[in-house]
């Protein structure tokens, strides 16, 4: 208690000109390096070149869809097919969301074509095969198509990881630096 009867704070202080300021000084001196992200192997370049494949078929795929639901001769589970897979891409609601530039557009385009693929299987081939012949498209282009986008997904999932590993490593050990200078800072300040 002070003379004035309120409590008084007991905490030692510390002069101020031996507090150091938190801030960009305390940066490590070591720039963390980044990851080269612009080399590609053959492999990615497969799978992009398979994607774009894919993409340019677009059209083709939009007109097939509107041909096969205006055919009566095409059963209703083929039909339904493509409404599920219409509605997923219509949809604001998306496994992944649309906003996120290429992963949001290639699971709709999956999507798409997969509900194509399973209504090319559900229809039989003497009403299909006019169709598909129509927009210039084989049954085989969509199974291949398929595996293209099935590609490029698992290669930007295997480069995501490492490059995500990689930073994550590389961000440990600036921390690891900055907290081991930051300590040897106040080893000195206290004068040890």
């Amino acid at each position: 208690m002070n003379e004035n009867g309120t409590a008084q704070d007991s905490t030692p202080t510390t002069p101020i000109d031996k507090v150091e300021p938190i801030g960009a000084s305390d940066a490590p001196t070591t720039p963390i390096p980044l990851p080269a992200t612009t080399v590609t192997s053959p492999a990615d370049e497969s799978a992009l070149a398979g994607f774009w494949g894919a993409l340019k078929h677009l059209p083709q795929y939009v007109r097939l869809t509107a041909e096969v639901v205006r055919d009566p001769r095409v059963p209703k589970q083929a039909k339904a097919s493509l409404a599920v897979g219409g509605g997923y891409v219509a949809s604001p609601l998306d496994l992944v969301p649309g906003f996120i530039p290429v992963a949001g557009q290639l699971d709709d385009l999956y999507v798409l074509l997969t509900a194509l693929q399973l209504a090319v299987k559900l229809t039989p081939d003497d009403v299909m095969t006019p169709h598909l012949m129509k927009v210039g498209l084989s049954a085989a282009d969509i199974d291949r198509d398929l595996a293209a986008i099935r590609r490029l997904v698992q290669v930007a999932v295997v480069k995501g990881l490492k490059l995500g590993g990689a930073a994550v490593t590389r961000a440990a050990a600036g921390i690891t630096t900055f907290i081991r200078s930051r300590q040897a800072q106040r080893k000195e300040v206290a004068g040890e």
